[in-house]
């Protein structure tokens, strides 16, 4: 076991996922191969690769799971960014108009007033506060991630 800070393992995980999806692909495309055609460049069948993706895989689990434990400690913080995000996104998608709309039905004309409970300029603000507290939040994680260690398996 080799002792990595959280952010160290969280790059790992990264990698291993690239590898694991690579070693995959491989597997799909080198299963069933013309034997006139095998040769020593051809690379590791898919039996080996498979070999491989089982060691990466175990290793891919392992790391998962020392991350999954080590965030307990900013769970409360990942939960909260989570949520203001979502309401960022739900105020970004949300129709601001303060207008007068008028509309043409034949002869006659039509004059609609249109007022926002949370006017354009409100709404952008609160996106802004929404956003700098995302960013503490944020700060926190990086500290964390920098600051906290974590057991991980030796890479294959």
């Amino acid at each position: 076991m080799t002792s990595v800070s959280l952010a160290k393992a969280l790059k790992i995980k990264t990698r291993l996922a690239a590898e694991l999806h690579t070693l995959e692909k491989g597997i799909r495309e080198k299963n069933a191969r013309r034997l006139d055609r095998v040769t020593p460049e051809s690379g590791p069948d898919a039996a080996a690769l498979l070999e491989r993706y089982h060691a990466v895989q175990a290793v891919m689990i392992a790391v998962k799971s020392a991350i999954a434990a080590a965030n307990s400690g900013i769970l409360v913080d990942m939960e909260t960014m989570n949520q203001l995000k979502a309401e960022i996104a739900l105020l970004r998608l949300m129709e601001c108009r303060d207008e007068v709309e008028v509309i043409a039905y034949g002869k006659e004309v039509r004059e609609y007033t249109w007022r926002s409970a949370i006017p354009e300029t409100r709404r952008d603000e609160l996106v802004r506060e929404l956003q700098a507290r995302i960013d503490a939040h944020q700060d926190r994680i990086d500290e964390y991630n920098a600051t906290t260690r974590v057991s991980i398996p030796e890479l294959p």
